[in-house]
C-alpha cells in the first residue's frame, strides 16, 4: 500500500502520504485489488493522468475518489467507444466499455426473427432476442400464438392485440381513454400529455429534457442530444454540426443561409428543410451510388429517379444519411456494378428491417419485379434456422416444411393472398418441431421409438402452443417414420367478449365528430363500429374499393356496394383525399390507409395499436357489429353485404337465435317487401 500511496504522491499535487493511504484503501480493500492497482501503476506510470480504460477497476475507483477530492490533473477512465467517463463494468479488447456500448456490442442477428438485437439467451439453436426468448403462449381471450405482452385478471397471458390499457378519466380533456401519465390534477391520455419544461445543461433552453445526464454530464433537451457539440472538421471550433452532411461540418462551414435569411426567403422552417433537403438527396445519391470513377450502375438509376423525386425528401435524406439503410445501398451499387440486382442477391444479405424497406423500393422503381414478400422470406429464414439446429433436426423438419407448409402457403397464397399473419403460422410450426425433438433428444428417445405416453408427457399441463405438432405428427406418420401418434385437437372458443351497445354508439359519435382524433383513426374506427370488418380488411382497402355517385358514397366489401351514411361518408372522403395528398398519386389502387414507405398500407398492428390509444378495442368493436347484424339479417344476406364467409355468417346466427323463415317465404313469394329493406338498412341509415 505504502509503494502505491507513494506513486500517487509524486503524480498528484498538495496530497500527503496518509491521505493518499486512505484512498487507496477505500479503493483496494482486498489484497488482489491492491496488487492489480501496483502492477498497473508500476508499468504504467502515468496511469492516473492518461484516460486510458484498459485498467483494473481499482484504478476506476482511486480516480473517482481522487476528483472528488478536488485533483485537477487526474483523468478518469474513459469508455474504450463513446469516451465517456461512466461506469466502466465491462472489458472489451483493448479497453473497457460502458453499459449502453455493451449492450451495443452483443448484438447479435437473432435466432428466430433474424433481426440484429441484444442477445438475451443463447439457445441451443442459436441466439435469441427478448422478444423471441419469451415462450410462445396462446392468448387467453383469442387463442391465438403470441409472445404475451401483459396478463388478465385470472394471470392468463394476452397478445399485444387483446391487452386494453386501463382506462381513465382524462383530467384535461375529460374523456375516458388510455392514461398516459400523471399528473397533479389526475392522470391525462396522451393527446393532452405536455412534457414538462426544464433548462438545458447545453443550450440553456427552456425545453423538455430528452436525456437526464449521468457521472456528471448535463441534462439535455432532445435538439441537443440530436445534434451534440462536436469538433467541426473545416473550422475547428466545437459547434453543433448538421446531420445531413457525411462529415461533422457545423452549419456555418456548410454554406447554409443564417436564420434570418431563412426567415426572408421560407415562409416556415418546414419548408426550408424540405427545399434542401430536395437539393441534397441528389448529392447523396451520387455519393452512395457512384465508383471511383463517377460513375452509377445503370440498375439503380430508376431507384435514384424515384428517390430524388420522392414526395417526402427530409424522410428519404435521413434514410440515407443516419440509417444503416445507406449503407446497405451502397454495398449493394457496389455489387451492381458487375452483377445483376435480384431477388436472389438480396437474400443473400442478412434479413433485416431496412433489407425489406430497400427491396420494397427496388420493387416500385421498378428495379425488381413484384412477388409475394411474405411467402418468399420465408425459404431463407428456413434456411437460416436449420443452419443452427443438429443435422438429423434438419433431415425431418426441410422435408417437413418444404413439401407440407410451403406447399399450403403456395395453395392459399393463389387462392387468397399470404399475410404476415399466415407466415407467421407457417414458422410457428418449424419451432414447434424443432422443439418437439429437442424435447425428445433431452428424455433420450428418438422420433421413431416415440410413444403415445411421451406425447401425453408433452402436453401435460403445457401451453396450447404444443398441440400445433399435431400437423408435424401427422406428417411423419404417413410417411411411416413415427408410430401412430395422437395429438388431440383444441376446441373452437366462442366470441365472449363484446361492447355494449350504448359504448358502441358513442364511440361512432366520437369518430364523426371528435375533430382531435387522427383522420385515420377516425375513418377505421367509424368503418370498423358500423360495419364490423376486421383489421386486417381495413388495411387491404384501396381508394378504388370508394365509390361516388352525385351526392351518395359506397363501399365495396364484396360484391355489394354499401351505401355509406352521411357523416361517414365525409370522413371516408377526407381520408381518400388524404392519402392522395400523402403518396401524390392518383392510383385507384393506392392503400386507403397508406403506411410509411411509399405505396405500402399500414400494417395491421400499427393500425390496431392506433384504435387502443384512442379507446376502441377492435375485438369488442367487431364482435357488438356483428351480433347486431347478424340479428337484424339472415345469413346469405349478411354474407353478400359484409364480404364475410357465409359460414361465419351462419354462427353468428346461430349465436342470435333469430328465425328466418318467414322472410326466406315472403322473398321467395313476394320479393322484398319495404319492410324488410328498411330492415337491412336500419345498421346504416340515420339522420346527419
Amino acid at each position: 500500500m505504502t509503494r502505491v500511496a507513494t506513486a500517487i504522491v509524486g503524480t498528484t499535487t498538495g496530497l500527503g502520504l496518509t491521505a493518499a493511504c486512505a484512498l487507496v484503501d477505500r479503493a483496494a480493500p482486498r489484497p488482489a485489488a491492491l496488487r492489480a492497482l501496483d502492477e498497473h501503476l508500476a508499468a504504467h506510470p502515468d496511469a492516473l493522468r492518461s484516460g486510458a480504460s484498459d485498467v483494473p477497476s481499482s484504478l476506476i475507483a482511486l480516480t473517482r475518489l481522487l476528483v472528488e477530492a478536488g485533483q485537477g490533473g487526474v483523468r478518469a477512465p474513459h469508455c474504450l467507444r463513446c469516451l465517456r467517463t461512466a461506469d466502466l463494468r465491462h472489458r472489451a479488447a483493448g479497453g473497457r466499455l460502458c453499459d449502453t456500448c455493451y449492450r451495443t456490442s452483443t448484438r447479435r442477428p437473432c435466432h428466430r426473427c433474424g433481426q440484429t438485437r441484444r442477445v438475451d439467451t443463447a439457445s441451443a439453436q442459436g441466439p435469441l432476442c427478448s422478444a423471441c426468448a419469451r415462450p410462445v403462449r396462446p392468448c387467453a381471450r383469442c387463442g391465438e400464438l403470441c409472445r404475451p405482452t401483459a396478463r388478465d385478471h385470472d394471470g392468463g397471458p394476452l397478445c399485444r392485440n387483446c391487452y386494453q390499457p386501463p382506462q381513465h378519466t382524462c383530467a384535461s380533456c375529460g374523456q375516458v381513454r388510455a392514461g398516459y401519465a400523471r399528473t397533479p390534477a389526475g392522470p391525462v391520455c396522451r393527446a393532452c400529455y405536455t412534457q414538462p419544461t426544464r433548462p438545458c445543461g447545453v443550450c440553456g433552453q427552456q425545453r423538455p429534457l430528452s436525456r437526464r445526464g449521468r457521472d456528471g454530464q448535463p441534462d439535455t433537451c432532445d435538439r441537443c442530444r440530436r445534434r451534440p457539440l462536436v469538433t467541426c472538421t473545416r473550422c475547428g471550433q466545437p459547434r453543433r454540426c448538421d446531420p445531413w452532411m457525411l462529415a461533422p461540418v457545423c452549419l456555418t462551414c456548410s454554406g447554409e443561409p443564417e436564420p434570418q435569411t431563412r426567415r426572408r426567403r421560407y415562409s416556415n422552417e418546414r419548408e426550408y428543410r424540405v427545399a434542401r433537403a430536395r437539393r441534397l438527396v441528389p448529392e447523396r445519391l451520387h455519393a452512395l451510388l457512384a465508383d471511383s470513377v463517377g460513375t452509377m450502375p445503370e440498375q439503380l438509376t430508376p431507384l435514384a429517379t424515384a428517390l430524388a423525386a420522392a414526395p417526402n425528401p427530409t424522410s428519404a435524406l435521413d434514410w440515407l444519411t443516419r440509417c444503416s439503410g445507406g449503407r446497405l445501398l451502397a454495398d449493394l451499387a457496389r455489387r451492381a456494378h458487375h452483377e445483376p440486382v435480384s431477388h436472389a442477391l438480396l437474400d443473400s444479405y442478412p434479413q433485416t428491417y431496412d433489407l425489406h424497406h430497400l427491396r420494397g423500393m427496388l420493387v416500385r422503381a421498378g428495379v425488381l419485379p413484384e412477388r409475394l414478400e411474405y411467402l418468399e422470406r420465408l425459404e431463407p429464414w428456413l434456411d437460416q434456422t436449420l443452419s443452427g439446429c443438429p443435422k438429423a433436426h434438419a433431415r425431418v423438419v426441410r422435408p417437413f416444411a418444404q413439401w407440407h407448409l410451403l406447399r399450403r402457403a403456395r395453395a392459399r397464397a393463389a387462392r387468397q393472398g399470404f399475410t404476415s399473419h399466415a407466415a407467421r403460422w407457417a414458422r410457428t410450426h418449424v419451432l414447434i418441431a424443432l422443439e418437439f425433438l429437442a424435447w425428445l433428444d433431452e428424455r433420450g428417445t428418438s422420433l421413431a421409438d416415440a410413444r403415445q405416453a411421451d406425447i401425453d408427457d408433452w402436453l401435460h399441463d403445457a401451453a396450447q402452443t404444443r398441440y400445433l405438432v399435431r400437423a408435424f405428427l401427422a406428417w411423419t406418420r404417413a410417411r411411416r417414420l413415427t408410430s401412430d401418434l395422437q395429438v388431440p385437437t383444441l376446441p373452437h372458443s366462442e366470441p365472449d367478449t363484446f361492447l355494449d351497445e350504448a359504448s358502441r354508439w358513442q364511440l361512432l359519435e366520437r369518430c364523426l365528430n371528435d375533430g382531435q382524433m387522427p383522420l385515420d383513426v377516425r375513418t377505421a374506427g367509424g368503418l370498423l363500429l358500423l360495419y364490423g370488418q376486421m383489421i386486417s380488411r381495413l388495411t387491404r382497402l384501396t381508394s378504388g374499393d370508394i365509390h361516388h355517385n352525385q351526392a351518395e358514397t359506397y363501399l365495396r366489401l364484396d360484391n355489394v356496394p354499401v351505401l355509406i351514411p352521411g357523416k361517414l361518408a365525409t370522413v371516408v372522403r377526407a381520408q381518400q383525399d388524404a392519402a392522395t395528398r400523402r403518396r401524390n398519386s392518383a392510383d385507384p389502387d393506392r392503400p386507403l390507409f397508406p403506411g410509411r414507405a411509399p405505396g405500402a398500407r399500414a400494417s395491421n398492428e400499427v393500425l390496431t395499436r392506433r384504435l387502443r390509444q384512442h379507446g376502441i378495442e377492435p375485438r369488442h368493436s367487431r364482435n357488438r357489429a356483428l351480433a347486431d347484424w347478424a340479428s337484424e339479417l339472415p345469413a346469405p344476406v349478411l354474407a353478400d353485404l359484409l364480404g364475410i364467409h357465409i359460414t361465419t355468417a351462419a354462427r353468428w346466427a346461430q349465436r342470435t337465435r333469430h328465425d328466418w323463415t318467414s322472410f326466406i317465404a315472403a322473398r321467395a313469394d313476394q320479393g322484398m317487401s319495404t319492410n324488410q329493406r328498411r330492415s337491412i338498412s336500419r345498421n346504416t341509415a340515420w339522420s346527419d
